[in-house]
């Protein structure tokens, strides 16, 4: 995504103006649920995955970053597709209200 112009989000210092987009797979590490004050769930869809290799699934048992998902760094086996979320920004990071 970023080749195409995304830009990582900094959770402790957010740049959010109103309307950037916000997008998140459901098969991620760390993640952090955004604000529903500060966010609107617009869309969300699946995407293919790879058909037989995981390195971060639940799935099929595999967790390279952490071992919440399974022992294996990796594994093989059907993947399913994941999740993705989209969410559109209310407000700007700075805004309090």
């Amino acid at each position: 995504m970023q080749s195409f112009g995304a830009v990582p989000v900094d959770f402790k210092h957010p740049l959010m103006q109103p309307g950037d987009a916000l997008v998140i797979p459901a098969q991620n590490a760390s993640q952090h649920p955004p604000d529903p004050r500060k966010t609107t769930l617009v869309e969300f869809f699946t995407t293919p995955a790879s058909a037989w290799f995981a390195t971060y699934s639940g799935d099929i048992g595999a967790s390279f970053y952490a071992s919440i998902f399974g022992p294996l760094p990796f594994a093989f086996g059907g993947v399913p597709p994941d999740t993705v979320f989209v969410y559109i920004s209310k407000q700007s990071a700075d805004d309090p209200h």
